[in-house]
């Protein structure tokens, strides 16, 4: 959590004030496993890598995994381990 939002907090605590928080601290998670992907949450879709409209922003390992598993095929694997 950036600085900023802990001692925003802490002034919550003794002084009642709302938490401001700006979007580009926080960054999307993966729709799949929930870790956090490396855009922020205003980044606009056209920029993002590995996002599925209607879907949301994946990290690459889950859309690799999910997308291009017909990319690699059996024999390839028994060519790379052999």
């Amino acid at each position: 959590m950036p600085k900023q939002i802990l001692r925003q907090i802490k002034q919550r605590e003794l002084t009642g004030k709302k938490i401001k928080i700006n979007p580009w601290w926080c960054n999307d998670q993966c729709i799949i496993c929930k870790n956090e992907t490396q855009y922020p949450h205003p980044t606009p879709i056209f920029v993002r890598r590995f996002y599925v409209e209607g879907l949301g922003q994946m990290c690459p390992s889950c859309y690799y995994s999910t997308y291009c598993h017909a990319m690699v095929n059996d024999e390839f694997i028994e060519e790379i381990f052999s």
